[in-house]
């Protein structure tokens, strides 16, 4: 109990009894009122200091007492992303109709963003659903758990090829300290301990660039249930400081394959034609860069942003229990991340990691404007939450007459039929979402997560139901969607006449 009450963060304590108490004269009189009042914690860490400038820009009150309604930490403000905290007390119900308050972090998100739990999910999921995840992640194994797999595996395709290029990298659990496996003999192996050991991806190199690099994709998971997930407008790009190695022996030089002291792409005189017809932006630039190279940069875009949103959608049973666990409601908590990919010869993008609590420090004056945006958006949508008379009185095809709201239409993958009344909490939900959409689209958000219509159907064979979105969305990685999910996804493809 002591360890759920009180946590070190760096030079300070948190009680973690009181961040998540409201007391009955809190929600009945709204002690915290209805504008946002964000405590960002630790309050005097330089990289948290661009979420500070985001809210104030925003006009937010920026609070370091208990008087908040959005709450924004560096590490998850719980014990550890498995543990229960003392029970809360909230009104019966309260959270559930109304939410009130809002958390940087969902709960039970660990089996993707700790590095050595995202090897085993993707395998889960590549063997699941191969259409949405096979070849998505780097041929990957957990070190001593799967030491015998991998021997097999290298009695197949050795530590290095017939010219004696690499085959396999070596880094620790963190994905730190990478290395070339140079000896893949069992005795070499056992030696590494706890470790990874990946297959090494040949990098797509640009023509007039021999870097290797990857995209950092910025993702919002705003909403748990209905599951609502949006992507950012503008990625993080990230260049070797050296060029990809020429021949074997220039992997001695970790800097010529592995992202770590990157050279931003601002910084790249290569890239300045892209970079001016771009007006500076950083996707826009490099997606030029990938379409000169004569790859189709769209799809290559399209496929990150459709294995960013399937692997929530495929978190999202374990995200409710995680939530479930701590004691929050699945509509009080979002998440911010960072998808990153490296790119293939084959123009391929693989996952090598999802960064919760991304680094929001500016690298340059163009990343330090990129952030501010990003954060300044994401603020702006979970905001909306805060205030029930913040969302629309009325959206289409929801109509509200004494007391009761009903759709248009029926939605059968929910159980609903037309004119049938909602509960309060189920129109709240859906006067939010629209709001949401309304609003992230405004700041550079697109939703991916249901997919949009029409999208991504560029993107391989799409019998694979997650790039048509509606209840099918759901059903191809969970059977059987909850009713907020159903109805938030009939409500997006409702016919289009009505709209």
């Amino acid at each position: 109990v002591a360890r759920a009450q009180s946590m070190v963060f760096g030079d300070g304590f948190v009680n973690i009894f009181r961040l998540f108490t409201f007391a009955d004269s809190d929600v009945h009189h709204g002690a915290v009122g209805r504008e946002p009042h964000i405590r960002i914690f630790p309050p005097n860490r330089f990289w948290l200091a661009p979420v500070k400038r985001a809210a104030a820009s925003l006009n937010m009150s920026i609070t370091t007492t208990d008087s908040w309604n959005i709450f924004w930490s560096f590490q998850v403000p719980w014990p550890d992303q498995h543990a229960t905290l003392t029970r809360r007390r909230l009104k019966p119900g309260f959270v559930a109709s109304s939410p009130q308050w809002a958390v940087n972090h969902v709960a039970g998100i660990g089996a993707i963003t700790i590095k050595r739990e995202l090897v085993s999910t993707m395998a889960v999921l590549a063997s699941h659903h191969p259409q949405l995840f096979e070849g998505a992640f780097p041929e990957t194994y957990r070190l001593p758990e799967q030491l015998r797999p991998l021997m097999r595996r290298l009695r197949v395709k050795g530590v290095s090829d017939a010219a004696d290029w690499p085959n396999w990298m070596q880094k620790s659990v963190s994905h730190r300290g990478i290395h070339v496996l140079a000896n893949g003999s069992h005795a070499a192996l056992r030696l590494l301990g706890s470790a990874i050991v990946q297959a090494r991806v040949k990098p797509l190199l640009l023509p007039t660039l021999h870097r290797a690099f990857d995209m950092g994709l910025y993702v919002l998971l705003s909403s748990v249930r209905p599951l609502r997930v949006y992507a950012f407008d503008e990625m993080l790009v990230r260049f070797c400081s050296e060029e990809y190695p020429h021949e074997p022996a220039a992997f001695s030089s970790l800097s010529r394959y592995v992202i770590k002291e990157y050279t931003p792409i601002w910084e790249l005189p290569q890239l300045a034609d892209e970079l001016k017809a771009c007006n500076r932006s950083a996707r826009c630039a490099v997606r030029a860069a990938i379409k000169r190279s004569g790859v189709d940069a769209d799809i290559l875009l399209a496929r990150q942003r459709r294995v960013a949103a399937g692997l929530l959608a495929a978190m999202q049973p374990t995200i409710e229990r995680g939530l479930a666990r701590q004691l929050i409601a699945r509509d009080a908590a979002f998440e911010l991340l960072r998808f990153d990919f490296m790119v293939n010869s084959k123009a391929d993008p693989l996952l090598t990691e999802v960064n919760v609590s991304p680094n929001l420090a500016a690298r340059t004056p163009e990343d330090g404007a990129v952030k501010h945006r990003l954060l300044r958006a994401v603020l702006r949508i979970v905001s909306l939450r805060l205030n029930i008379q913040s969302q629309p009185r009325a959206i289409p095809d929801l109509n509200c007459a004494n007391g009761c709201c009903a759709l248009s239409f029926a939605c059968p993958s929910a159980g609903y039929n037309t004119g049938e009344c909602l509960s309060a909490g189920e129109s709240s939900a859906l006067k939010l979402a629209v709001a949401e959409d309304k609003v992230a689209k405004a700041v550079g958000m697109g939703r991916i997560f249901p997919p949009p219509q029409g999208r991504w159907q560029e993107v391989g064979n799409e019998d694979s139901a997650i790039g048509k979105g509606g209840p099918a969305a759901h059903s191809a990685l969970w059977p059987l969607p909850s009713r907020e999910d159903a109805l938030f996804s009939c409500y997006l493809e409702r016919p289009l006449v009505r709209r």
